[in-house]
C-alpha cells in the first residue's frame, strides 16, 4: 500500500466487492497492491486508486484489477460545487441498471457493489486495453467521432429511461455549475472565474494583431455572459437528455488496434451530470478537447454522425423524439455565448501542461488576481 491508501481500503472491503456483497463469501484475499491512477491535472475532485488484487475463490487463484474512486479535497471543491457528491453513486446504483435493462450495453465502466455508498468500485479499463489520451495534445477526428457516437447512444438511452423513470433521471441530472438553485457562493465563484478568463482572453487578443478586432467584444460581454450561459443550460421544451456535464479528454478512455487506430471509447466520471439539451455537452467537448483541425474543418461531419446515431437509437428504443440536423445547427448557434465562455473559462487551464490546483485558483481570485495569466504563455498564444 502507498501513503495515500485510506484506512477503509482493506481485505474486508475488497472481499465485499468481489463477492457481490454476499455475507457468506467464498472469496479470500491473498494480497493487494495500491497505486494512483492519474497524474496531476487530470482530476480535480476525486482520488482514483488502482488496486490489483490476488484472491482465492473455490480454491482457485484469481487476479482482479479495480479502480477505486472517492472524494478528496472536500472543503475546497465545495466552494465551487454544492451538488457534486451524491450524483455518481446514484448514477451507478440507480440509473445504470435501468439503462442497461433497456439497451443492454453502454460505453461506461462496469461497477462492483461497494460497502461504502459514496465510494465507487469500477473495473480497471486499462486491463481491457483502454488508455487515456493526452489532454494537452487534444483529440483528432477519429477520437471525436467515437465520442459523438457513444454520446448519442448514451443520450438516446436516457430518453427511454426518462419515459419509465423520470424521477431517477431528473434527480441525478441536476446541473453542477449552472443550476438555478446553485448556492450563491458557488455561483459567484464560477462567475468570477469566467469573467477573469474572458478579460484575460480580451487582453491577449488586444496584443495580437490577428485577433485585435475581437478584443473589445469579448471584454464587453465579460460581465454579463454568466447569466446568458446559465439560461442556455436550462431544460428546454424540445429534447432533454442525461449527459456528462464536463466531457473533456480525461473523462474518457480509448482503445486502439495494432496500427494505432482508435476502435472504442468508454465514458468516465458521472459526478457531474446534466439533464438538458444534448448540445450543451457536445460544445463543451468540442471547445475543450477537440483539436483545431476538427473545429475548423470537420464539425458538420460530426454533427451529422451525432444526429444519425441519436435518431437511429431513439427509433430502436421506440422513442418519439428526434433531432434534425437543421435543429442541431440552430441550437449550436444559440449556444455561441457558452462556446465563448468555455473557450475562456475552461480551455486555457484544461489544455496546458502547467497544473494549478483549484485551491490555488480560488486564492488568486480572492486576492483579485487573474489565474489565467499563467496559461497564456508564448506556446499557448502561437
Amino acid at each position: 500500500m502507498n501513503d495515500s491508501t485510506p484506512k477503509w481500503l482493506d481485505k474486508s472491503f475488497l472481499t465485499f466487492c468481489l463477492s457481490g456483497g454476499k455475507k457468506e463469501s467464498d472469496v479470500a484475499i491473498s494480497s493487494f497492491d495500491v497505486s494512483s491512477v492519474l497524474p496531476p491535472g487530470n482530476n480535480y475532485s476525486s482520488d482514483l486508486l488502482r488496486v490489483k488484487v490476488i484472491y482465492k475463490k473455490n480454491k482457485t487463484t484469481c487476479n482482479q484489477s479495480l479502480v477505486i474512486k472517492f472524494l478528496t479535497g472536500y472543503n475546497v471543491i465545495t466552494k465551487l460545487f454544492d451538488k457534486l457528491f451524491d450524483t455518481e453513486p446514484s448514477f451507478y446504483n440507480k440509473y445504470l441498471p435501468e439503462a442497461l435493462n433497456i439497451t443492454g450495453n453502454l460505453a461506461v465502466p462496469k461497477s462492483f457493489i461497494s460497502p461504502i455508498p459514496e465510494v465507487l468500485v469500477l473495473e480497471d479499463l486499462k486491463e481491457e486495453g483502454y488508455v487515456m489520451a493526452d489532454r494537452c495534445k487534444m483529440l483528432d477526428f477519429d477520437h471525436c467521432k467515437h465520442f459523438f457516437v457513444a454520446s448519442a447512444n448514451f443520450h438516446a438511452t436516457s430518453v427511454a429511461v426518462h419515459e419509465k423513470h423520470p424521477e431517477i433521471v431528473e434527480s441525478i441530472g441536476v446541473d453542477p455549475v449552472y443550476a438555478a438553485d446553485l448556492a450563491k457562493s458557488c455561483a459567484d465563484l464560477h462567475k468570477a472565474m469566467m469573467m477573469k478568463g474572458l478579460l484575460c482572453m480580451a487582453d491577449k487578443m488586444e496584443s495580437t494583431e490577428k485577433y485585435q478586432k475581437y478584443a473589445e467584444m469579448v471584454r464587453k460581454y465579460a460581465s454579463s455572459i454568466w447569466e446568458k450561459v446559465v439560461e442556455l443550460h436550462k431544460r428546454n421544451d424540445k429534447l432533454n437528455v442525461l449527459q456528462q456535464a464536463d466531457p473533456w479528454t480525461p473523462n474518457m478512455m480509448f482503445k486502439y488496434d495494432e496500427t494505432g487506430k482508435v476502435t472504442s471509447v468508454r465514458l468516465l466520471d458521472f459526478q457531474a451530470t446534466r439533464y438538458s439539451s444534448p448540445l450543451c455537452s457536445l460544445v463543451f467537448f468540442l471547445w475543450t478537447s477537440a483539436n483545431h483541425e476538427v473545429r475548423e474543418n470537420r464539425l458538420e461531419e460530426l454533427y451529422h454522425i451525432y444526429c444519425d446515431t441519436l435518431n437511429a437509437k431513439l427509433q430502436e428504443l421506440k422513442c418519439s423524439e428526434r433531432l434534425s440536423f437543421e435543429q442541431l445547427l440552430e441550437d449550436i448557434k444559440l449556444l455561441s455565448p457558452a462556446i465563448l465562455a468555455f473557450s475562456a473559462y475552461f480551455f486555457p487551464s484544461l489544455t496546458r501542461p502547467q497544473v494549478m490546483s483549484v485551491e490555488q485558483r480560488l486564492k488568486m481570485i480572492e486576492r483579485n488576481e487573474n489565474p489565467y495569466e499563467l496559461n497564456y504563455d508564448d506556446e499557448y498564444c502561437k
